[in-house]
């Protein structure tokens, strides 16, 4: 008995941390849907200051490729959305495992885990995952600012075609205006 308790806490261990993980990647998508519709957190994070020095990380994904900025904006959400949707897929795996464990461990112990996996849906989301979020949106942002800057017609009727990057645009155009930038 004592050695299925230990097993049950070293699953139920793992089971908190890649059930918290698979999570936060949830919450995060769901941060991230909401923060590039909210033009007032848009206009108060994307800044003049940002396009003058922007933080290498960022500014790395911001150098214009041969066939266009299009595409280093289509680069970019697309290796985010692989990335994330690969870890989830891999974190649900790992939980789904950790839940057959306890299966054979008896009904009760997978009713723990499972009754904890969901309350891990209560904690808020991480720093981490919204420091991450907002980094792809200044990434974003910043990619925007340089294609508007070199060709504002053809970003402009980019921007038209897709609208859901509209907000961020707004706040790239208003940054850009708030003073004369140069990149």
């Amino acid at each position: 008995m004592f050695f299925t308790i230990l097993i049950e806490l070293l699953i139920l261990a793992i089971l908190l941390f890649f059930g918290d993980s698979f999570w936060q990647l949830v919450k995060r998508d769901r941060f991230m849907k909401n923060a590039v519709n909210d033009q007032q957190l848009l206009d108060n994070f994307i800044t003049k200051e940002f396009f003058l020095n922007p933080p290498a990380r960022v500014a790395l994904y911001a150098q214009k490729n041969d066939i266009g900025w299009f595409m280093n904006i289509h680069v970019l959400l697309k290796s985010d959305r692989a990335t994330q949707s690969k870890m989830k897929t891999i974190y649900l795996i790992i939980v789904l495992l950790l839940l057959a464990g306890s299966y054979m461990l008896g009904m009760t112990f997978l009713v723990i885990n499972l009754v904890c996996f969901m309350l891990l849906t209560m904690l808020p989301i991480s720093n981490a995952a919204k420091v991450n979020t907002l980094e792809n949106i200044l990434c974003l942002a910043l990619i925007l600012h340089h294609w508007r800057s070199e060709n504002t017609l053809e970003c402009d009727q980019w921007i038209e075609q897709g609208r859901s990057l509209n907000k961020v645009y707004n706040s790239v155009k208003k940054a850009s205006r708030s003073g004369a930038l140069s990149t």
